[in-house]
């Protein structure tokens, strides 16, 4: 999709094709106003879905409904380092993308970090991956902190 300006538009939720993912999308869009408000269940969600599934599309949908808002995301690649995966109380949700390429040490600081938003109940943090939890190295670290999973089609 482009603007008439020929710009691809950004992320939203509103822009996204959610054909066969219409759970995950309406989970997503409530997200935020439920952390914010303090009544969010799932503040905890994994997505996970071939390349082209839509993950990073809805990831960034979460980051700009949250900055929307006037509140702040934080987006974390796999490759970031240590210091940023620092919790930070200022921070409304976390969003991980390629949860896959996360090395050993990456591994630790997002489980670290999910601890810290379990702990906080106005933060949330959305973390996409390529394979199903299960079959994931990070599924290891987070032992029974099991987060809400959306599959994407």
């Amino acid at each position: 999709t482009t603007c008439a300006s020929g710009a691809t538009p950004a992320p939203t939720f509103d822009n996204f094709v959610a054909t066969g993912n219409e759970e995950a999308v309406l989970r997503l869009r409530g997200l935020i106003p439920q952390v914010v408000d303090g009544t969010a269940v799932d503040r905890l969600v994994y997505l996970w879905g071939e390349s082209g599934s839509g993950r990073s599309h809805l990831l960034q949908a979460i980051s700009a409904q949250t900055e929307a808002g006037g509140f702040e995301a934080r987006t974390l690649e796999p490759d970031a380092p240590p210091e940023a995966f620092e919790f930070d109380p200022a921070v409304t949700v976390w969003t991980i993308d390629d949860a896959e390429r996360l090395d050993e040490w990456a591994q630790i600081a997002v489980f670290n970090l999910v601890n810290e938003v379990r702990a906080h109940p106005h933060a949330a943090i959305a973390i996409s991956g390529a394979a199903a939890p299960m079959a994931m190295p990070l599924r290891s670290r987070m032992g029974r902190s099991t987060p809400k999973r959306l599959p994407l089609e």
